[in-house]
């Protein structure tokens, strides 16, 4: 799956970087797994 940076940009600061948006992506991620695993 590839989202645009274009998107993603509209949900964070000007002054994350790409890594930086990666990394709060995959921790949301995790936690929402986290909590489906657990319903």
């Amino acid at each position: 799956v590839q989202i645009p940076a274009k998107k993603l940009k509209q949900y964070f600061p000007e002054t994350y970087t790409k890594d930086q948006m990666e990394e709060i992506i995959f921790m949301l991620l995790a936690s929402w797994a986290e909590r489906e695993g657990k319903e």
